[in-house]
């Protein structure tokens, strides 16, 4: 299983609070790493993917990712494990997947053709730096667990 870092934001709605992120963007390539997922590569089960608090550790909320063009986004419970993790520093998200078929291009860079999501995790650094981070909008911090 390999991980992939992105930015994650809570949200209060109606439904109550949402952590929010785009957890791939397919045909961009990686900031920190020679790889690239192709478009429409990237594939999750029925039942969505599993939000944790540590990888592989116990899943606190779940939740079917979408499709917005290339990228692919989230939104999920934001539980009381969600901002307990973030309020621990674990403030980016890593997501974990299994890649299915992939090559390498001529100019060395790793393309994963297809790809399975099955979770993502609250971290407290990920591989792409300081671009990645987490924020609680004031908003929700006023109407929930805080």
């Amino acid at each position: 299983m390999e991980h992939v870092r992105a930015p994650v934001e809570i949200r209060a709605t109606d439904d109550g609070p949402k952590l929010y992120a785009t957890i791939m963007a397919e045909g961009r390539a990686a900031k920190t790493r020679r790889e690239v997922f192709a478009p429409g590569a990237v594939t999750w089960p029925a039942d969505g993917i599993a939000i944790r608090t540590q990888h592989l550790g116990a899943e606190v909320a779940r939740c079917v990712p979408t499709r917005d063009g290339t990228e692919i986004r989230i939104a999920a419970p934001a539980t009381p494990e969600v901002f307990a993790a973030y309020h621990a520093g674990q403030q980016e998200l890593s997501v974990e997947f299994h890649p299915l078929a992939e090559c390498r291009t001529p100019a060395g860079i790793r393309e994963v053709e297809r790809a399975l999501v099955i979770g993502a995790a609250l971290v407290r650094e990920g591989d792409y730096g300081k671009q990645t981070g987490a924020e609680i909008r004031a908003a929700a911090r006023r109407r929930v667990w805080l």
